[in-house]
């Protein structure tokens, strides 16, 4: 009765009872029908629209149809996505049955893509949703994906996922763009731009994973993790895993996990394991773990680590095990930090760390073939254990077995300026590794017991009379690291789509028609946190609950958010359709001055929301949360030199440095009674 294929799994057809008593046969015509749409070898997504009926017809099928209709049909479906962006507008939360909110599978999928003719280099989207490629965005409303438990098998090629946003969800505080319980293969796309909020009890329930929450098994291959957040020690703002992770060729950059939490591209929990190959982590944020916390098990090898605020691996737990091999972990940011666990390195570079330690240990640390040199200290704390034929440049590794080479120069070479991973070149490459001089002491000079079979590059060892220490093996004729073939997907600095007003996509744009003040709340009585001009914009991220109707926008500049009244401003569309945002508790009444005037708070969250940097231009964006009821405004610094005085409530600067940096900016509030805290950021200077 279902056609030659394999019936559905479950169907819920709603039939009046006149019908059936009647006995009509509307019933089984239903039935039939639905079970040859089964049958399709393909669901083709026809609109980019977010509607819903829970059926996909070769004539009629969005994305959200699709993915309901997989769910119900048994066996695996095959959806695919053409070229175009895709807006979950169908907003709700604690739903699980793709009706609203993020798209749950809960079945065997593939997901195809429309993959463009190459690589984009700029996520700029263009109308036809952006060089050829399929976007889906989650408006900041929700999750885009959550795959459960019973989705054993999911493909998702070609796609590019961004714009999720999880706050206070703290039933299941997890996954800003995906929630992975099963199994999920992603290849071929790109996983930007998500928050993920949690201020209040989870009940125990770990929290975090701004772009990726896994806690079932996922393989990622040829995938960016960019721009990613999360908030209140939720930890791993590119990737939470609790389960079984693989990453081949994934490129992990800008993500953030602020105010305590652990792992800013990468948190490995305690029982979880991951093995990371031919990646890059960059730009990772200051907390613990710029790029990678690790309390399970961890591999990495053939991969670099390049310009991380906060340690390149943060490994504190006395049960978390750690592989490094044939690795580059470059400053000027941080190195690696060992405080209870089992870390061994071969055939790893470290150098150019500054502000912190190449290498710190408090656990147990083993070095085979290693270079730690070129740092402001290259090692503290319990000295690692030397397997043999190591280096270090200011002896303070300890350094005494066979072969090792203590206070030695090991003669390395910059990382290659043509392989900044920002904003730069058609692609980004396994060039991210010191090579050797010749005449390098590290020449020949490795134990061939433990010689990798080839370098970070992929280069065979040896190549001369014997292996050489560190991640690179020099060649006849070599002059510095060679590229693979195969180019990464790679990001420039993140900007804002033009959209025509005929076919308005994403959130709205409010244009302030007049000069007014944004607010921490929807009334006149909250305070101010951002005064616009009349004709500046902002994205618009919610509605008020109450009329009066007041509009949740996105603070340009920074991932906050502030109100302002409808009178002030006009949307570039309708905004009935956006989530209602409860209002934050009415501020209490403000003790009567006293004579004695006090110093202001000092501004909150301080970061570089964004970086411009090529041939034509080096700008630095600079945000940070203005706490202060009682400043006069706002002094920003860059490497200790003041550089500009704003007024009261500013909460972002635009800088255009001098040179190729790296710089430090400090902002601190002021007023009468001085100066508060100067709170600072690093930035990781322009490479070009």
């Amino acid at each position: 009765m279902f056609g030659h294929g394999p019936p559905p799994r479950m169907l819920v057809v709603l039939v009046s009872s006149s019908l059936l008593m009647a006995g009509c046969t509307l019933f089984g015509d239903i039935v039939r029908a639905l079970g040859g749409l089964c049958d399709q070898p393909v669901f083709e997504v026809t609109t980019t629209e977010d509607t819903f009926d829970g059926l996909c017809s070769p004539e009629d099928c969005s994305l959200r149809d699709a993915v309901s209709m997989s769910n119900t049909c048994s066996g695996t479906q095959t959806i695919h996505l053409p070229a175009g962006r895709y807006e979950l507008s169908r907003t709700g939360e604690g739903e699980d049955g793709s009706r609203l909110g993020d798209l749950d599978i809960t079945d065997s999928l593939i997901l195809e893509g429309t993959v463009g003719a190459a690589p984009p280099v700029s996520l700029e989207l263009a109308e036809d949703g952006g060089l050829g490629w399929a976007y889906i965005n989650g408006r900041r409303s929700d999750r885009v994906f959550h795959i459960h438990p019973t989705a054993v098998d999911v493909r998702i090629s070609g796609v590019f996922l961004e714009s999720g946003r999880l706050v206070n969800d703290l039933s299941n505080p997890r996954g800003g763009i995906i929630l992975n319980q099963g199994g999920l293969h992603f290849s071929d796309g790109l996983i930007n731009h998500a928050d993920l909020d949690v201020a209040g009890d989870t009940g125990g329930a770990p929290a975090g994973g701004g772009g990726l929450f896994n806690e079932g098994s996922a393989t990622l291959v040829n995938v960016q993790i960019a721009g990613n957040f999360t908030w209140n020690g939720a930890d791993g703002a590119g990737i939470y895993n609790g389960g079984t992770l693989t990453l081949d060729q994934v490129l992990i950059w800008g993500n953030e996990a602020q105010e305590g939490g652990e792992g800013s591209g990468l948190f490995n929990a305690a029982g979880a394991q991951a093995t990371i190959s031919r990646s890059v982590f960059v730009h990772g944020g200051e907390d613990l773990g710029g790029a990678i916390a690790n309390r399970g098990s961890l591999f990495v090898g053939e991969s670099a680590f390049v310009n991380n605020s906060g340690e390149s691996l943060y490994q504190p737990a006395s049960g978390a095990v750690a592989e490094f091999t044939n690795v580059t972990i470059s400053g000027p940011g941080g190195g690696l930090w060992n405080e209870a666990g089992s870390l061994l390195l071969t055939h790893v570079t470290v150098s150019a760390i500054s502000s912190r330690p190449g290498l710190r240990s408090g656990g147990t640390t083993r070095i085979a073939n290693s270079i730690i040199a070129g740092n402001d200290v290259d090692c503290s704390g319990t000295p690692p254990t030397s397997l043999g034929n190591n280096l270090d440049g200011d002896g303070t590794c300890g350094l005494t077995a066979a072969g090792d080479l203590s206070s030695v120069d090991p003669l390395l070479l910059p990382l290659p300026r043509g392989a900044a991973p920002v904003g730069v070149g058609p692609g980004l490459s396994m060039s991210l590794v010191h090579a050797l001089r010749p005449g390098s002491p590290a020449i020949d000079a490795a134990s061939r017991a433990v010689c990798e079979p080839a370098d970070q590059r992929g280069v065979g060892r040896p190549q001369g009379a014997g292996c050489d220490i560190g991640a690179y093996e020099l060649g006849p004729g070599d002059v510095g690291p060679a590229e693979l073939s195969t180019p990464f997907l790679v990001p420039t600095p993140l900007t804002v789509a033009t959209i025509p007003p005929t076919a308005p996509i994403g959130p709205p744009l409010a244009t302030f028609t007049q000069n007014a003040n944004c607010r921490r709340g929807p009334a006149t009585l909250y305070d101010i946190l951002r005064s616009f001009t009349a004709g500046e914009t902002a994205q618009v991220d919610g509605r008020s609950q109450d009329e009066p109707r007041w509009w949740y926008l996105l603070i340009p500049g920074t991932s906050n958010h502030c109100w302002a009244s409808d009178t002030t401003v006009e949307l570039d569309r309708p905004g009935d359709d956006l989530p209602a945002i409860a209002s934050p508790p009415p501020p209490t009444a403000t003790p009567a001055a006293t004579a004695t005037p006090q110093l202001p708070a000092a501004p909150d969250k301080l970061v570089v929301s964004n970086q411009v940097c090529n041939a034509n231009q080096y700008t630095v964006t600079l945000g940070w949360v203005d706490v202060a009821n009682n400043e006069t405004g706002y002094r920003v610094y860059r490497n200790g030199s003041l550089i500009a005085t704003l007024g009261a409530n500013a909460e972002g600067y635009v800088d255009n440095p001098p040179g190729s940096g790296p710089y430090t900016y400090g902002v601190e509030a002021y007023n009468a009674a001085g100066a508060s805290g100067r709170p600072t950021v690093e930035e990781e200077g322009c490479l070009f």
